[in-house]
């Protein structure tokens, strides 16, 4: 079933279990496995995006093993990575084993859940002896506690770490959480050298470099992850992330398909990634038939509908759609009252049309709830490509004061104030720049964008910007 690196001892006995279980299934023959086996094989299938597999061998399990303890916990565990609180909880109540280490672990994640911690610690304290500090780990890191998950990992085993690979890897996984990731680096190393052909240890290093930025590091090790395991779907994932990093989206692409067939990424994630070229090449049509159906889905929540309105809304209003554009930027106003998208896009609409009060009134809306120099930006983008140099100025001037040394924003100031006539503040914002504007250049730079169609400006602007910023490097 899998093209899994044979030589990776823990990947080696899952796959030959998993092989040996679905070889059963197949046959119909009466199958019996251990019941610990199969809560790790439910585990592993669930960790690897397959949760229907995770369930058939739960089902399995419960029908030889009755009432197992074992079985039950991974079963509720599965349920709560599902959002099943209160069927995890029934079937807590249901298991008899008090004292049994997994269901006492089970059971303060559940308090946790249910904003009980304190409850939670004190039930933990209470069997501090009868449990496994990396399970304990394992469970504050799935409730986002990782501060406490390391605490339970300094409890008398920290002289283990160079021995027990169980409690190391849940250490790497802590210092990771805690964004420690030099220290998490030296910890993966060393799982690294216990098991070379871990896919999972390479892609926990990948992680840590990608998170300092070191990309071609992590290109190298999540190419190893792959090479251990070809349908590890995660590697595949964050390969994507970074091929966007260096700038070339095909291959980015390539990557999220393959993550997406591995069930590592949904397809919603590969439609908004088309979607973002479809509106950056200006395909409008393409992109409304993704969005119309984005939309109107309940299944997803009212914030990721909202923001799909707004760039529906967005998509119908450059196809001459406003009456229609509008009502959906009212839709997602009423499912998220504070997505500065929807303000910010009424403005520009309301400008088109001529309304320049009620364009600013919806603009300071969006400032009452996000007053950034984001939000500042945001604004001056929409004006830009009405060629609206005056208020985009006013823009900048905002962001300016928030950050009075950032020199490309002395730099569009500078263009504007030359597109506006200004010549005194020209000078003024032109001298700020690392490399000012020479006569020449500052005139072919006002004939570029004076000439550009309202379709290019932005582009144009960019551009400039660009072949400024290269200057810096």
């Amino acid at each position: 079933m899998s093209k899994k690196n044979p030589y990776s001892k823990h990947e080696q006995e899952i796959n030959n279990l998993a092989k040996q279980f679905e070889q059963a299934l197949r046959s119909g023959e009466g199958i019996y496995f251990d019941a610990d086996d199969l809560a790790d094989l439910a585990d592993w299938y669930f960790t690897n995006h397959h949760p229907d597999e995770a369930w058939e061998v739960l089902e399995q399990g419960l029908q030889m093993h009755p009432y197992n303890t074992v079985l039950l916990v991974e079963k509720a565990n599965l349920l709560l990575e599902d959002d099943k609180v209160e069927e995890a909880m029934e079937i807590s109540d249901t298991i008899l084993e008090d004292n049994d280490e997994e269901v006492i672990v089970l059971r303060a994640k559940l308090l946790i859940i249910n904003e009980k911690q304190e409850e939670a610690k004190a039930l933990l304290k209470e069997h501090e002896n009868e449990v496994d500090p990396v399970g304990v780990a394992y469970m504050y890191l799935e409730t986002n506690l990782p501060l406490e998950a390391l605490s339970w990992l300094k409890k008398g085993k920290m002289e283990k770490e160079d021995k027990d690979e169980s409690y190391m890897a849940a250490l790497g996984d802590c210092l990771q959480a805690l964004h420690r990731y030099d220290e998490a680096i030296s910890i993966v190393n060393k799982l690294i050298d216990l098991d070379p052909y871990s896919a999972h240890y390479w892609y926990g290093l990948a992680l840590c470099y990608y998170q300092k930025e070191l990309f071609e590091k992590s290109m190298e090790a999540v190419d190893y992850a792959i090479v251990s395991d070809e349908e590890f779907g995660n590697a595949y994932s964050l390969r994507g992330d970074l091929f966007q990093h260096l700038g070339n989206r095909e291959l980015a692409r390539e990557n999220y398909v393959k993550a997406v067939e591995l069930n590592a990424l949904s397809e919603d994630f590969l439609n908004v990634f088309d979607l973002e070229d479809l509106m950056n090449e200006g395909r409008w049509v393409e992109a409304a038939v993704i969005l119309a159906k984005e939309v109107t889905d309940e299944q997803k929540t009212p914030v990721y509908r909202a923001e799909a309105m707004i760039q529906y809304a967005f998509c119908l209003s450059c196809m001459g759609d406003i009456g229609e554009a509008t009502d959906w930027l009212e839709k997602a106003m009423d499912l998220d009252e504070q997505n500065v998208g929807a303000y910010i896009l009424m403005g520009r609409i309301y400008f088109e049309q001529g309304d320049e009060l009620s364009a600013v009134d919806m603009w300071k809306k969006a400032l009452h709830y996000e007053p950034y120099d984001v939000t500042w930006e945001r604004i001056a983008n929409h004006c830009l490509a009405l060629k609206r140099f005056d208020y985009m100025e006013i823009c900048y001037e905002k962001i300016k004061l928030i950050h009075p040394e950032d020199k490309q924003v002395d730099l569009v100031l500078a263009i504007l104030n030359l597109l506006l006539g200004n010549e005194e503040k020209f000078h003024k914002y032109n001298r700020l720049c690392i490399h000012p504007l020479s006569e020449q250049k500052a005139n072919e730079y006002k004939a570029i964008l004076n000439s550009a169609s309202d379709e290019q400006i932005s582009l144009a602007f960019a551009n400039i910007l660009k072949d400024n910023t290269d200057l810096t490097i």
